[in-house]
């Protein structure tokens, strides 16, 4: 969840995240169902509220989004977090 965390943090228009290789070794090899991240990518964002705010003293990245998803992602310890809103 790191990783989705740090890529909400920075993510503008125009920007995708995907996870893994699209190369597999089974029948549905490139297929799209084989890259879904059950819970990720299904979830309501609505448009981010502003730009991630940074806290040069924690190392801490944050940003809001509409529809009440919170980001934190730790520059540092490269550890982050999402709260899922509505």
């Amino acid at each position: 969840m790191s990783s989705a965390a740090a890529f909400l943090a920075g993510a503008g228009e125009q920007h995708y995240f995907v996870t893994g290789g699209w190369h597999s070794t089974s029948a549905d090899e490139g297929h799209f169902a084989t890259h879904w991240v059950e819970g990720l990518f299904d979830r309501p964002l609505g448009a981010p509220l502003s730009d991630a705010e940074y806290n040069s003293t924690t190392g801490d990245w944050t940003r809001t989004f509409a529809k009440g998803t919170k980001v934190l992602f730790n520059a540092v310890t490269k550890k982050g977090s999402i709260a899922w809103g509505s």
